[in-house]
């Protein structure tokens, strides 16, 4: 019975082995492709200090990050990097939300560096005499005052939680950017992203609205985001931006990416989105939209970070077959397939970064995207 099924191993190698000589299976396979596809381990040092700032009676307030490293073989000699900022309302949320933690393992996987930020919100001010204020913004969404009427909050109050925050994002870039050598990180390819509340500082911090902090990014994702009335800041010399965002959101209204894309392209900014129809605000549905197709996500940010993409394996399926037969065993074989021929072995060629869709308002004020 061994010799048997032994015999029509051979046979069915050799059927094999006969069928890749012939080149039925010449076609090229994309080998995992650095920042792009995930192909590390994540490791994660927690609670890590970026700085110190003050609360609105001048106490000190300590701030800290969580670091996402990738591990394993064939890490990069530099890894870009990207500040994440969660979402709340500037009044909760936390470093550790599951979208922040889903995140940043998606950006270490692939090659980053990824830290995840808390930062001051609304029962840490009013802040001190003199601190500066964030112009009052010409939009604001419906759910802005009747919210802050509840909190008991003044919009000069909450203007200023905003520009805290804006300036803790900022710090916590130029942390980065200063210890790179310790985390592996070329400084010049520091990227910002958010949900939410932390994509509308994203943004800020993108155009330059952030009081009292120097920090430059190389690129911007904004999921949920949008600058609210800031767009006359936006100039040539901005970072690319990529927006994720819900065509039914209310929240942070679906309207604010067409007001921020007509002020990039303006400006000659570079601008790529992915429109998810019949999203709301939810960053669960959004992240998973996303990840669907996430090369031109993630081509984006590191085309413009200047972070060099490898160009895709030339290894044919016939070549990859070869090595993987030449393994002893079937399950080594099916490892060395995996291992030779890529993660994702389906992957034919590598997609170019999409076209953003145009996003249209109507005489009526109704939001649509064009498909033309």
């Amino acid at each position: 019975m061994i010799r048997q099924q032994t015999r029509r191993a051979f046979i069915a190698l050799a059927a094999v082995a006969t069928f890749l000589s012939l080149g039925a299976l010449s076609a090229p396979v994309a080998a995992a492709t650095l920042f792009v596809d995930p192909m590390f381990g994540v490791s994660v040092t927690s609670d890590v200090q970026y700085g110190t700032n003050v609360d609105g009676g001048g106490n000190p307030v300590i701030l800290d990050l969580d670091v996402y490293q990738p591990t394993g073989p064939g890490l990069p000699a530099q890894s870009p990097a990207i500040v994440l900022m969660h979402g709340g309302f500037f009044i909760n949320g936390s470093k550790t939300t599951s979208n922040m933690i889903a995140l940043a393992n998606e950006f270490a996987s692939r090659g980053y560096v990824a830290v995840s930020i808390n930062y001051r919100k609304l029962g840490l001010l009013p802040p001190p005499p003199g601190a500066p204020i964030t112009p009052v913004p010409a939009r604001y969404p419906d759910w802005l005052l009747p919210t802050l009427a509840a909190e008991g909050v003044t919009v000069e109050q909450y203007l200023a939680t905003i520009a805290a925050a804006n300036g803790d994002q900022g710090m916590a870039v130029n942390w980065l950017a200063a210890n790179a050598a310790t985390y592996n990180i070329n400084p010049d390819w520091i990227a910002a992203g958010g949900y939410s509340a932390g994509a509308l500082s994203s943004l800020a911090l993108g155009a330059g609205v952030v009081d009292g902090v120097s920090a430059e990014v190389g690129a911007v994702f904004s999921m949920a985001g949008g600058l609210f009335g800031q767009e006359p800041f936006v100039d040539a010399s901005d970072p690319g931006v990529y927006t994720l965002h819900g065509t039914l959101d209310t929240t942070v209204p679906f309207t604010e990416v067409g007001f921020l894309q007509d002020a990039l392209t303006a400006a000659g900014v570079p601008f790529d989105s992915r429109l998810v129809a019949g999203a709301g605000h939810g960053s669960t549905t959004l992240r998973n939209a996303l990840l669907a197709d996430p090369d031109p996500f993630f081509e984006f940010m590191a085309n413009q970070l200047g972070a060099p993409i490898p160009e895709p394996s030339t290894l044919t399926l016939a070549t990859c077959g070869f090595f993987a037969l030449a393994a002893w065993g079937w399950r080594r074989r099916i490892r060395a397939l995996a291992t030779i021929c890529g993660v994702d072995s389906k992957k034919i060629v590598r997609r170019k970064a999409s076209t953003p869709l145009p996003v249209e308002i109507d005489s009526a004020g109704v939001p649509s995207v064009s498909s033309s």
